[in-house]
C-alpha cells in the first residue's frame, strides 16, 4: 500500500532510481533490525555441556487419503487464486491507460497515457481491498463453511471481470478491481492456512505437498501478470473469467479442509 501512496507524494520530484529505493526501505531495515535484536543465540551452561545429548521422542506419523488428489486440489486452488490477484497490479494501470488512449486517439503522445497523480492512489486503494480481505474472513468462517465461502468468492469474481467488459468506465473498472482484490484477501487466508495444516497432507507428506501447493500458487501469479502485461486487456479480462469459473468445481470437491 506505501508503494502508490509514495509514488504519489515523491514520483514527480525525484528520479525512479531513487524512488525504487526509498520504496525499498521499509523492506530491508525491520529486517536487518530484526536479525540483530530480535533473536538470541541459545546459551548453554557448562552443567549442560557435560551432559549428553537427549534425543526427544518423535511425534506419529500420519497419513491421509487421497493425497495426490488433496495436492492437486489445493496446488489449482492456490494457482487460481494468485492468477486472480495479482493481475490487478497490472491491470489497473492497463486498463486507465486503454481509456486514456480511446480518449486521446491513438496517435497521442506517450507521455499523455502515464500513470501520475492522483491515478497512483487508485492503485493503493486497490491493494488495500485485500487487507480488508484478510480480516473479513475471520468473521465469515463464524457464518460460513469454507465451501460455500469460496464458491460464492469464485462466482462474484466471475461477475467483476464481466462488469470489466460490459461497462469500459475507470470508475467500473476501479470498482470491479477492489472487489477481486479483497476477495484475493479473503481467500488468501484459507489458502495460508492450508498451507501449513498438518491435518490436510498428513505429516509423512506434509513437507511435499505443501511445497508442491506453494509452487502452483506462484505459477499462478507469474501467469496471470505475464498475461495482462502482454496480451490486450479484453483477452485477458476473457480468460479471467474462465480461470475464476474453473474455481468453482475445484472448490466444491475439498471436502477435505477442515478451517477452525
Amino acid at each position: 500500500v506505501w508503494s502508490p501512496v509514495l509514488g504519489y507524494l515523491l514520483l514527480d520530484v525525484m528520479g525512479w532510481r531513487t524512488f525504487i529505493l526509498v520504496v525499498s526501505l521499509p523492506v530491508f531495515i525491520p529486517t536487518i533490525f530484526m536479525i540483530h535484536y530480535c533473536f538470541e543465540e541459545p546459551q548453554q551452561n557448562e552443567k549442560d555441556e557435560d551432559e549428553p545429548d537427549q534425543i526427544m521422542p518423535k511425534g506419529t506419523v500420519s497419513t491421509v487419503p487421497n493425497y495426490k488428489s488433496r495436492v492437486t486440489k489445493l496446488g489449482l486452488f492456490c494457482s487460481i487464486h494468485t492468477f486472480q490477484g495479482w493481475c490487478t497490479i497490472l491491470l489497473v494501470p492497463a486498463l486507465i491507460q486503454l481509456f486514456k488512449i480511446e480518449e486521446m486517439g491513438p496517435n497521442s503522445d506517450c507521455s499523455v497515457t502515464v500513470i501520475r497523480g492522483a491515478e497512483v492512489l487508485l492503485l493503493g486503494l486497490v491493494t488495500f481491498a485485500g487487507i480488508l480481505g484478510k480480516i473479513s474472513i475471520h468473521y465469515m468462517r463464524n457464518w460460513f463453511s469454507f465451501i460455500k465461502i469460496h464458491a460464492a468468492v469464485a462466482l462474484i469474481n466471475v461477475g467483476c471481470f464481466a462488469g470489466m467488459l460490459i461497462r469500459e468506465n475507470l470508475v467500473v473498472a476501479v470498482a470491479t478491481n477492489v472487489c477481486v482484490k479483497f476477495l484475493f484477501g479473503v481467500t488468501a487466508q484459507d489458502c495460508y492456512y492450508i498451507l501449513y495444516d498438518e491435518t490436510y497432507f498428513g505429516t509423512s507428506g506434509f513437507a511435499l505437498g505443501s511445497s508442491i501447493s506453494m509452487a502452483g500458487g506462484v505459477i499462478g501469479g507469474v501467469v496471470g501478470t505475464t498475461l495482462v502485461a502482454f496480451a490486450p486487456p479484453f483477452y485477458f479480462i476473457i480468460t479471467a473469467m474462465v480461470v475464476s469459473a474453473a474455481q468453482i468445481p475445484v472448490v466444491i470437491s475439498m471436502t477435505g479442509v477442515k478451517l477452525i
